[in-house]
């Protein structure tokens, strides 16, 4: 499925129907808003391309079947389908009380913000591999306790955050010329310093971390590590050491502002609502489609036409494959091999073959 469709977006129930159990229809219609909002915001405004809304159906799409999934477990665990399942869920219910290994089987998760893993916007060239602990690539932030009714998230929000950490009295002046490039294009980024114990020269704001608490829950054991954070609070992009160059890589993939190659404007294979097809393996893009048509048919006048192959796999000319898709194609003939003599095939109406000599 596709939640984009020409100029129309479908969100929420129009874009998907939950079971009732949890209020996971309302839950993840939030989730789909928060992500709507900031996808559709970038590509009116021109900040990105409009495959960024590409990217917003995708990542949607694999929630709500996740989602879908979680829901039939707890569907079938209320209201078992079976005898079987009655059985299953009786027994855990059971044994809850005293044996502590079943007791995860309770399926309680209402909803969960989704981790877009697979997502198209994060950064293939940081190190997120190279990580050991801290939310990874598509998963949302870690909400750090910061002091008494002051948290992280509460500090986050409104563009891009990059959450540098760093014990320097200032940024390194080409990560603040990289940062100063993107806002001029218009696009909203915000520096928070974390670990500094007074205000960091080219930060926003400042974090204290004091007894290493921030760092070790996000994995980051020496100054120049840096997390990047989409407008939806997801990581796109996490490094053990920042450089300029690879922000700025990380920035242009998470705001693309080209479209994909394999799409073509040719207006003959316009679709209705500005949508265009894909070039397959053989089209030309441009080509006009009266050239196409022409071309085939010459082609397919000068094929050979031959007799059907009755060769088996292990002696057709073409291998294992070439006798496989011969068998799958039971109108086609193969060009090598001669029709056998005294074999009388059927005929098409449209093409005289000659008689056979035998």
């Amino acid at each position: 499925p596709d939640y984009v469709q020409g100029r129309v977006l479908f969100t929420g129930d129009a874009a998907h129907l939950l079971p009732i159990f949890g209020v996971r229809g309302a839950n993840t219609a939030f989730q789909d808003a928060q992500s709507l909002a900031w996808h559709l915001a970038y590509v009116v405004k021109g900040l990105a391309g409009e495959r960024l809304l590409a990217n917003h159906s995708a990542e949607r799409v694999g929630a709500a079947r996740d989602i879908i999934d979680e829901a039939g477990k707890s569907t079938r665990f209320m209201a078992p389908p079976t005898r079987g399942f009655r059985m299953l869920r009786d027994a855990v219910l059971s044994l809850s009380r005293t044996q502590e290994f079943v007791r995860p089987l309770y399926h309680w998760r209402t909803s969960r913000q989704h981790e877009y893993t697979h997502s198209m916007l994060n950064s293939p060239g940081d190190d997120d591999a190279l990580f050991t602990e801290g939310p990874a690539h598509g998963a949302p932030p870690r909400n750090i306790r910061l002091g008494a009714n002051d948290f992280l998230l509460d500090h986050l929000g409104g563009g891009f955050d990059l959450l540098y950490f760093t014990d320097a009295p200032a940024l390194p002046e080409p990560l603040r010329q990289v940062v100063d490039a993107v806002r001029a294009r218009g696009v909203a980024l915000r520096v928070t310093a974390v670990g500094a114990g007074a205000p960091v020269q080219g930060a926003e704001q400042t974090l204290a971390d004091a007894d290493g608490h921030f760092r070790q829950r996000y994995g980051i054991t020496a100054s120049g590590g840096a997390y990047l954070l989409r407008p939806d609070q997801h990581v796109c992009a996490r490094w053990l050491t920042l450089d300029a160059t690879r922000l700025q890589a990380a920035l242009d993939q998470a705001c693309p502002d080209k479209e994909t190659p394999d799409v073509h404007t040719d207006p003959e294979t316009a679709r209705p609502g500005g949508r265009v097809r894909r070039a397959g393996p053989g089209h030309r893009p441009g080509r006009p489609r009266a050239d196409r048509a022409a071309a085939g048919q010459a082609g397919a006048a000068e094929r050979p036409r031959a007799g059907r192959c009755r060769r088996g796999a292990a002696t057709h000319p073409g291998g294992l494959a070439g006798f496989v898709n011969a068998a799958r194609r039971p109108r086609r003939r193969c060009a090598i091999l001669p029709r056998p003599p005294g074999r009388a095939l059927a005929r098409r109406p449209t093409f005289q073959e000659p008689p056979c000599p035998h």
